[in-house]
């Protein structure tokens, strides 16, 4: 709940001062001079300065300063229904300051008392001062503590507009459109359909609604309606990556049911509502591919076709409010309301917090998903781009990184891995100007693919324009990326590379040029002074895709790790050996089930190495 805005101790400088008739003007003036000794002993023995407020209160008890600073007092004493006692007899002596107001709302709400009454001084102080994001910050609070869900969300969204930067006005904001989607969802899910969706489109200048929308469309078996307004939403806000993921749900979703039509007899059908599919919505990739395999099949008068594996569903994992949790239960699995399909995934979901702040760590994460669109022979590294989303919140909320020492990049070319890391000629790029000298602890992430130079010997981290052919001249050298590491002066380093040097990748192979047998030979493992390095894969060795988890399969566990899984002995500390330890026997297992690979992870480093803290 909202604290108070300000607490404000008067002291001896008062200015208008009011008395009981009956009392000695002196009384007053030795009340405004117990009141400012009160101030000054409260900082060091609140028990003290307390008490000499309620004695400066008592002697002029018609002194709305006294009673004001009284209340405060009590606030900062934790006794808040003395707080909200003293507070009001400030404002009915004084019903002009806008402060005194708020921060008498403040005190009801943080009670859970007469949220009418609390709303009522909440929009007297937002009249008396519009210029405060902290009242309006309050005024937000009550009217969503008095339901008026419509009013908090309007006043959230002009706030925004005004204070985008304010701390106060943020948690509000967020609180406001938390409870706003809730109710809508609700809505939804009690059958009054038409109410919580019209609530929804109210808000679709907001991504966090548009997508809920989509969501919630799709789980009522409109998956046209859903289609068509995950477009809209997309077009809206086309960086937003969760509202790309709904739309792939409902996007999946329509083309399970077209294959399970195709699989129940409904062959000739489902060939044309495919192709009505395509054609509609041609920038939906994945009804053209069924449409090009379902006739296909159809053509061949095939038995049977290859059904793709459903996956997980997604879902914003940062907010962890009512209206996610409703999310989480909506239907997309099939177009029946009422089953319940999973819309998350568990890394990604369920993040705990960790114990350390790091203020100085600097940490560099980089997904290179998107090679195939260069048109250079390289395939994709699916996932890459959300596992290096998900591995920035760890960073943040497990590993207790500032978001602002993080070098986050995704589809990295040649020169951005430069000036990332630097070059042979100026091995100084952004990581080493974002380091302090003796105090960083460094952290760097690296999807994507790898490579060995064509010597057998090499090896390189590829950027997305580069051509695998000519690795040696465009990729960025494993050798002065580990040169780099040691010239860092910080007191310790974490490397997480997932990729694989082999020339292998689960799209086949890297190179067309070169014997296979050559290109097999490198490890990406390098011992290096004060630091632990984790590689996906041995030398010869693929990194497989973990699809049901929408991940790279080492990624998902090294997440799963950092949040609790490998902490052996549950004393909420896991060192870099636990993490192998972990590491080693999960991956081989789930690359043989999901990918039928061998896939062994590796490290280096000391392995009592404390990697994260939990709570």
């Amino acid at each position: 709940m909202h604290k108070l805005v300000r607490l404000l101790f008067l002291t001896t400088a008062l200015l208008g001062l009011v008395c009981q008739p009956l009392l000695a003007a002196d009384t007053c003036g030795l009340a405004s001079e117990i009141a400012g000794k009160g101030a000054q002993k409260f900082t060091s023995d609140q028990a003290s300065g307390l008490k000499l407020f309620i004695k400066a209160q008592q002697l002029c008890p018609d002194d709305a300063s006294l009673s004001y600073n009284l209340g405060v007092a009590y606030y900062q004493y934790g006794r808040l229904a003395d707080a909200q006692s003293a507070l009001e007899k400030a404002v009915q002596l004084d019903g002009s300051r806008s402060a005194w107001l708020n921060n008498l709302a403040a005190v009801m709400l943080e009670q859970g008392v007469n949220a009418s009454q609390a709303l009522e001084y909440a929009r007297k102080a937002s009249r008396l001062d519009k210029g405060s994001p902290s009242v309006q910050a309050t005024l937000i609070q009550a009217e969503l503590a008095t339901g008026n869900l419509e009013a908090a969300m309007t006043t959230a969204q002009q706030a925004k507009q005004k204070w985008s930067s304010d701390k106060s006005i943020q948690s509000a904001y967020a609180q406001a459109l938390d409870a706003t989607l809730a109710h809508n969802l609700e809505l939804i899910k009690n059958g009054q359909t038409q109410a919580g969706l019209a609530g929804l489109k109210k808000l679709s200048n907001i991504p966090d609604a548009a997508r809920a929308e989509v969501l919630a469309l799709n789980s009522l078996g409109r998956t046209e309606d859903a289609l068509s307004a995950g477009l809209a939403a997309q077009k809206s806000f086309p960086g937003d990556r969760e509202i790309g993921d709904a739309l792939e749900d409902v996007a999946d979703v329509m083309v399970q049911n077209l294959y399970a039509n195709y699989q129940a007899g409904k062959g000739g059908s489902a060939v044309a509502q495919a192709r009505d599919l395509a054609k509609k919505y041609p920038a939906v990739s994945a009804f053209q591919t069924t449409s090009d395999k379902l006739l296909e099949a159809f053509l061949a008068e095939a038995v049977e076709i290859e059904v793709p594996k459903a996956v997980a569903r997604s879902k914003k994992s940062s907010g962890g409010g009512k209206a996610d949790q409703l999310l989480a239960g909506l239907s997309t699995g099939t177009n029946n309301a009422s089953t319940d399909l999973n819309l998350k995934v568990d890394v990604d979901d369920n993040i705990p917090r960790g114990a350390v702040k790091r203020p100085h760590a600097v940490a560099v994460v980089i997904g290179n998903q998107n090679y195939a669109s260069q048109d250079r022979g390289i395939g994709d590294v699916r996932w890459a781009g959300r596992d290096a989303r998900v591995m920035q919140k760890y960073l943040v909320e497990v590993l207790g990184y500032d978001p602002q020492n993080i070098i986050y990049e995704t589809d990295t070319t040649s020169g951005d891995l430069r000036n990332i890391f630097g070059s042979k000629d100026n091995p100084r790029g952004r990581l080493h100007n974002f380091v302090r000298s003796g105090e960083s602890e460094v952290f760097i992430y690296y999807v994507g693919h790898g490579a060995p130079g064509p010597d057998g010997k090499s090896a390189y981290l590829v950027p997305v324009d580069a051509q695998a052919d000519f690795i040696a001249n465009n990729g960025y050298p494993l050798d002065l990326f580990y040169q780099v590491l040691r010239d860092l002066p910080v007191k310790s380093k974490t490397v997480v590379l997932d990729a694989c040097f082999s020339g292998d990748s689960p799209a086949g192979a890297l190179f067309k040029n070169i014997s296979p047998a050559m290109v097999k030979n490198v490890r990406a493992l390098q011992d290096v002074e004060n630091s632990v390095i984790f590689s996906s894969a041995d030398k010869d060795q693929v990194s497989a895709w973990y699809n049901a988890k929408r991940h790279s399969l080492f990624t998902y566990f090294f997440l799963k790790g950092l949040g609790g899984a490998a902490d052996a002995n549950r004393n909420k500390s896991i060192t870099a050996g636990e993490m192998q330890a972990y590491l080693g026997k999960e991956v081989p297992y789930w690359a043989q089930r999901e990918a039928n690979r061998s896939q062994t992870p590796l490290m280096s480093g000391k392995a009592d190495a404390v990697m994260v803290e939990l709570r």
